[in-house]
Order: structure tokens, then C-alpha cells, then sequence
């Protein structure tokens, strides 16, 4: 795991627990002690968290509405993957098509590259997914209601899967927070995770975008096993045993031509 998304995970379980110790801390990071105190030690120096004996706080000075530490880095790193990522990502997309684009730096590059010749309804729970569309006159957006949350620049809860019932999207193309042979796709948030599991379940093509630091990385949430994905997206440097997970699993994949 990437040292920042340690930080987010460290960060999050000490705001929403107040106090957490040590010993749940490396449940929730999966990482070795001398890991995981290298990264207290310098959340503290830079004031995201408080050191307390035997675990760590939350110092309440994270701005309401901010984005988050995670999100904000992501945008950062494999930008170029992710770029090559959306552009392959078109050839799924046809004119009339509706599809459920879900939030994500990933999906981001697929509104991106979407052909603005292209006529198509995009249905999305993203922030970023809407403002990016905004200059492509000829897509129709949807944009899913429920609680918005700014860390991660999307809308979120029960309500967005209910207003999704009523709309009848053909495929969703989607980004993950990790993918493992075991464990398959896996995501950061409860709340979002959750709706991704049920849109799987009734849509009939999920559409899976994903850079190669994703695969070997099993993060909070499960969503689903990899053979309940039609299509993977990703780039050259993915791990090479995962070629035959895709082929064991009847699973189409693509790498991206940067």
C-alpha cells in the first residue's frame, strides 16, 4: 500500500473513533508496527493526528468539506496510466448508449476522453464526472441523488441506488480500490461499496477501470469476485499472473496503450 492511502486509512479510523489504540490500527492498515509508527510519527509532525499513550486522536482541525488527504493524492499518481486507462475505456462506450459512470479519478478519464460527437446518457454519483461533462453538449447527465460528500467528490447512501432503479443503464464502468484473486474487487467506502455490490447484481455489463497498483491491494470493503466482472481495463505493468486470473474467470481485459 502506498504510504499515503496508510495515512488516509490512519486518519479516518482516528476522526471517526476519536481514540483508536495501536493494536486496532494495525488491523485497519495491514501494516507492520515499525511501519505503522514511521507513519504516526509524521502525521503528528505535521498535525493530522495527536499521539496518545498507547494509540493516537483525531486533532479536529481537518476543514469541514475538505477534500480528503486520499482522494486529493490520487488525482496525483499513475496520471498517465489513468489517462490511457479512459481513453481505452471508449471503445466500450456507443452512440445511444446509457451507462452508470461511478466517482473516481479513474472514471474521470473516461468523461475525459468521451467522443463529444458521441450521444449518450451518463448516470454518475461522481462530482468530478458532472463538471468534466459539462463541455460535452451532446451527453446527457444524470446525476444520482443522496448525501454529498466533498472529501470524496461524490453522493452517496441509500438514495442513490433507489433513484437508480428507475433508470435502465446498459453497462456501469467503474473504478476499485484494490483487486486481489481472492478477495476480487474491494473499495474504500462502506456506503459506496455497498451500491457498487447491488449495481453489479442487476446491470448487465460491469466494466471494471483500473491501474496496476490496484492489483495485490485489498482494501476496507468487498464489492465482488473477479468472474462477476465482464471487462478489466488496465495498463502494461500490471502483475502478468493476473492474465490467466482474467482468462481462469472468462473475463475480457484490456491494456491500455499509453
Amino acid at each position: 500500500m502506498i504510504p499515503f492511502e496508510r495515512y488516509e486509512l490512519i486518519i479516518k479510523a482516528a476522526c471517526e473513533s476519536k481514540y483508536i489504540p495501536i493494536h486496532d490500527l494495525l488491523k485497519v492498515t495491514r501494516s507492520s508496527i515499525a511501519t505503522l509508527r514511521r507513519d504516526i510519527n509524521y502525521l503528528a509532525k505535521n498535525g493530522k493526528i495527536k499521539k496518545i499513550r498507547g494509540g493516537i486522536a483525531c486533532t479536529g482541525t481537518e476543514e469541514p468539506g475538505g477534500v480528503s488527504y486520499l482522494y486529493k493524492h490520487r488525482e496525483k499518481y499513475y496520471s498517465k496510466e489513468k489517462e490511457s486507462i479512459g481513453r481505452a475505456a471508449q471503445r466500450y462506450i456507443e452512440d445511444n448508449d446509457i451507462i452508470l459512470l461511478t466517482y473516481g479519478t479513474t472514471t474521470a478519464q473516461v468523461a475525459k476522453y468521451l467522443d463529444p460527437n458521441k450521444h449518450v446518457t451518463v448516470i454518475t454519483n461522481g462530482i468530478d464526472v458532472i463538471s468534466i461533462l459539462q463541455a460535452k453538449p451532446n451527453v446527457e447527465v444524470i446525476l444520482l441523488g443522496g448525501k454529498v460528500d466533498y472529501s470524496y467528490k461524490m453522493v452517496k447512501g441509500p438514495s442513490v441506488f433507489k433513484m437508480l432503479e428507475d433508470l435502465h443503464p446498459s453497462k456501469v464502468i467503474m473504478g476499485a480500490g484494490g483487486i486481489t484473486e481472492k478477495e476480487g474487487i474491494t473499495g474504500y467506502d462502506f456506503l459506496n461499496s455497498t451500491f457498487l455490490t447491488r449495481v453489479i447484481e442487476i446491470i448487465e455489463k460491469t466494466i471494471i477501470v483500473a491501474d496496476h497498483s490496484k492489483f495485490d491491494r485489498n482494501v476496507l470493503v468487498h464489492i465482488a469476485p473477479i468472474e462477476e466482472v465482464d471487462v478489466i481495463i488496465t495498463d502494461s505493468q500490471v502483475p502478468s499472473r493476473y492474465i490467466d486470473i482474467f482468462h481462469n474467470c472468462s473475463v475480457e481485459y484490456v491494456i491500455a496503450e499509453e
